[in-house]
């Protein structure tokens, strides 16, 4: 038994207007026998006439529709072999106000909305072409850049790293200066307290010199008095010896009446004479105490300026540490500033340190990024190359560039799964 699947619409059509024509030619003698009354013999023959009547119809039916119809789907069926090898610029020229015109209608839109996709492909497969182009000449320069760029943010990095680490070398020395600093500013105070005890001391040392000076002075004046009070006594001396001298010899011219005053006269004389050498004695020791006292003045008055000028060194070294101490005081604010500054700049450079190194695993990232752009703008420029093959076998009448038709492997799957051939 055939396959009725297997047997083509046209065949089906013919076979089913055979079918058609007999079964007229079957039914018209039975419904003829209401009305007609045969001749004895000739019902055999009406019987194969309407047979044969009922062929010709199907036949001349078929013929008919193959005519009519046949022929504008013949023109579809061109059309679409036509669409099939690529040529979308056919249209049917067939006209006709039902469902064959509605067809052909709706083929030629179909081949009018093909076409203007495929241009459109067409026109957008080449800006693809274009922007994968561009990005894939950007994605290489970019990475190429960003490896340039990395290197120098390496060398940025290390520097910063290395200007952190001098930065907190530099604040712990300046801390470390600013504690000696403070040591320096108090033992500026100490010697300054020091040096103004000193002055205190060397002033009232100088006020006693001037005073030891004063009464060495009255002393030596007292010494004057004295020797000139042991001249008067060793005048008085000599004019008693020669007092007594003039008793003895007075005594003597009275003989025995003049012994006890001769006696007066020697005691006198011893006396005179024993006056005399203790004013001498005297007289030697206040010129040995004068001397003295003049040479103790002016050892004291050298002294004296000495101490002055000491004194005068000590108020200069005291007005000198204090203007030290004042610069110290300001060097330690500077210093203190600077290593404040410095703890401020290190934790700077830290967060510089690790937003750098952000940048650097960003770089990364990028040039990895890029990287994998290119490759894809490489994928999606064989893709667009590929679309191009495939869209030049289409005939457009738009000049597509390299849309040109070029040989693709023929893939052919049955029409009843809703798939196309593609040549």
């Amino acid at each position: 038994m055939v396959n009725m699947l297997q047997v083509g619409i046209l065949r089906k059509l013919q076979i089913g207007m055979l079918i058609f024509g007999l079964a007229m030619g079957v039914v018209f003698p039975v419904y003829a026998r209401f009305f007609v009354e045969f001749k004895p013999g000739m019902q055999n023959w009406f019987n194969l006439g309407c047979l044969l009547a009922g062929i010709a119809v199907g036949v001349f039916s078929y013929a008919l529709v193959k005519l009519i119809l046949l022929r504008e789907l013949l023109k579809i069926a061109s059309a679409c072999r036509q669409v099939s090898q690529g040529d979308l610029q056919v249209s049917v020229d067939v006209r006709s106000p039902d469902a064959i015109g509605e067809i052909v209608g709706g083929f030629n839109g179909m081949t009018d909305d093909l076409r203007a996709l495929l241009i459109n492909i067409g026109d957008g497969v080449h800006k693809l072409k274009a922007v994968s182009d561009t990005l894939s000449a950007l994605s290489g320069r970019l990475a190429t850049t960003l490896d340039e760029q990395s290197g120098g943010l390496s060398q940025i990095s290390s520097a910063t790293h290395q200007a952190s680490v001098t930065i907190s070398d530099m604040s712990d020395s300046l801390t470390a200066t600013a504690g000696f600093s403070t040591d320096i500013k108090h033992q500026a105070e100490r010697t300054a307290s020091l040096l103004l005890a000193s002055d205190a001391t060397m002033t009232e040392t100088a006020r006693s010199l001037a005073r030891i000076v004063d009464s060495m002075s009255a002393l030596s004046q007292q010494s004057k008095e004295v020797v000139a009070i042991l001249a008067m006594i060793d005048g008085i001396s000599r004019q008693t010896n020669l007092l007594s001298l003039n008793a003895a010899i007075e005594a003597a011219r009275a003989g025995e009446h003049g012994k006890g005053f001769a006696t007066v006269a020697t005691e006198v004389k011893k006396l005179a004479e024993g006056s005399a050498e203790s004013t001498k004695k005297i007289a030697r020791i206040v010129s040995e105490l004068r001397a003295g006292v003049d040479g103790a003045m002016k050892e004291m008055g050298h002294h004296s300026h000495q101490t002055e000028a000491l004194r005068a060194s000590i108020s200069e070294s005291t007005r000198a540490i204090q203007e030290i101490l004042s610069n110290v005081n300001r060097i330690g604010e500077k210093i203190e500033s600077l290593a404040n500054a410095s703890l401020e700049q290190k934790a700077a450079y830290g967060s510089i340190s690790n937003s750098m190194e952000g940048i650097h695993s960003a770089f990364s990232e990028i040039t990895n990024s890029s990287r994998e752009a290119t490759r894809e703008s490489r994928i999606v420029r064989e893709f667009a190359d590929q679309l191009m093959r495939i869209l030049g076998r289409f005939k457009t009448g738009k000049d597509n560039g390299n849309m040109s038709p070029a040989p693709v492997a023929s893939v052919k799957t049955p029409l009843a799964k809703g798939e196309i051939h593609v040549h």
